[in-house]
């Protein structure tokens, strides 16, 4: 499936009832079109992902990552600020609203790659 992305959209499908496998049929549908350049369409269906359950955090992670690549810093933080609240640390996840939205929009908190984040405080990175 390298590279083929356009070509193994068709072949997702429901087949089973169970929220577990609906989630991820629809999470690596969600993959395959935002890795293949469709990624208004991959935003949506993060978007559904959302509906089906808000605490899936692969979810958040992963439409961060795709709001980076369209150029939505402001989406991309909120989704990881999300992800890290999630993960049990409302603390974190405050710097990094608060990081970004500090200094007429100039973050301390910075994207190393896709989904490497680091939040600077002041005298240590975390």
């Amino acid at each position: 499936m390298i590279g083929k992305y356009d070509e193994s959209l068709p072949r997702f499908s429901a087949g089973s009832n169970s929220i577990q496998h609906r989630m991820a049929i629809n999470f690596y549908k969600a993959v395959c079109l935002a890795v293949s350049g469709r990624r208004g369409d991959a935003i949506q269906q993060f978007k559904k992902l959302q509906e089906m359950d808000p605490t899936f955090p692969g979810r958040t992670v992963f439409l961060s990552r795709v709001y980076v690549w369209t150029g939505n810093h402001a989406g991309a933080v909120e989704e990881r600020a999300k992800a890290v609240e999630l993960d049990g640390s409302p603390e974190n996840a405050r710097l990094l609203r608060d990081s970004f939205a500090s200094e007429a929009g100039a973050p301390s908190c910075t994207i190393d790659a896709p989904g490497r984040w680091r939040i600077q405080r002041p005298g240590r990175i975390k």
